[in-house]
């Protein structure tokens, strides 16, 4: 039964050493602020654009759903 039962086990185990080995600390990336344009034209003169309204609201929003995956990562580092 021993022997049975080791031979299988490898087996069985084999497949799942990669996923295994490849493991990563898991992290939230911040998003990245909208930063303002800067636009060269032919005579030299610069001009910079603003972000648009748009963008501002998106990331906005990229700052909330961070926050919120960064409360449930630290949650669950906690329940470990």
């Amino acid at each position: 039964m021993k022997i049975y039962v080791s031979t299988h086990v490898k087996k069985d185990i084999r497949p799942l050493k990669s996923i295994f080995d490849k493991l990563e600390t898991p992290m939230v990336p911040i998003p990245i602020k909208p930063a303002d344009k800067i636009i060269y034209s032919e005579d030299v003169t610069i001009k910079t654009v603003t972000h648009s309204k748009k963008d501002e609201l998106i990331y906005e929003s990229e700052i909330k759903s961070w926050i919120k995956e960064k409360r449930n990562l630290e949650t669950v580092y906690a329940s470990l």
